[in-house]
């Protein structure tokens, strides 16, 4: 059975934390696995693993304090996607050319491209007015406004409210981007509002049920640290 090595530009491995230096592992048959005192002393079967060498402390950057996205972004907001000397600033606009260079199928088919779109304006609206309504909340008492939160709180409920009355029922077997957007934008809404949502909107929590059981969305659930 032949060996295949799968690399990519962004990655983080055993081998190499950039794309020379996985090149150059591979070339000179480099292994990255070595010897681990803790799977030894935890009594694994196995003492070996292939751990990446890399300080993530050192990898963090503080997009408020640093100008590192400067000469890419100016509003030094992410995402910002930087390939070679393009710059995509904006999370569809990023999905929509990662969509463009993919050979699988489209999460924006032809058919009905500006409903999904139109939907997936709603669900970055209804993330939008949640972060707002959770960055007012954590003012100062001196300093937040009450009104403001409770303006962000009734757009919060009649924007589900809407997406209830309008449920789409999707097709399971085939993913679109309004349903990712959506998706997210209700477990951002479970994280930093709550979930009462659930009672008054029947279809659109059976849906939602089933797609956060799939694994993308699992590993990506939001937390606290």
């Amino acid at each position: 059975m032949k060996r295949v090595v799968v690399t990519g530009i962004g990655i983080v491995s055993c081998i190499g934390n950039t794309l020379e230096e996985v090149i150059n592992s591979l070339y000179n048959a480099k292994s990255g696995i070595s010897f681990s005192d803790e799977y030894k002393k935890l009594g694994f079967r196995s003492h070996v693993f292939g751990k990446p060498n890399i300080n993530l402390e050192e990898k963090i950057i503080n997009v408020y304090e640093s100008d590192f996205l400067d000469k890419h972004n100016p509003l030094r907001k992410i995402p910002t996607l930087v390939i070679n000397e393009l710059t995509i600033m904006d999370s569809d606009n990023i999905c929509l050319y990662l969509d463009s260079i993919s050979k699988k199928n489209t999460l924006f088919p032809e058919k009905n491209y500006w409903e999904i779109m139109s939907m997936t304006s709603v669900a970055n609206g209804l993330m939008e007015s949640v972060l707002e309504r959770r960055m007012e909340s954590i003012r100062p008492d001196n300093e937040k406004s009450n009104n403001f939160i409770n303006k962000q709180e009734i757009r919060i409920t009649r924007t589900i409210k809407w997406l209830e009355s309008n449920w789409n029922n999707y097709n399971e077997n085939y993913l679109t981007m309004d349903q990712i957007a959506i998706a997210c934008a209700l477990d951002y809404t479970i994280f930093r509002f709550n979930d009462k949502w659930k009672a008054d909107s029947p279809k659109l929590n059976k849906w939602f049920n089933e797609f956060v059981k799939k694994d993308y969305m699992k590993s990506t659930t939001p937390y606290d640290k």
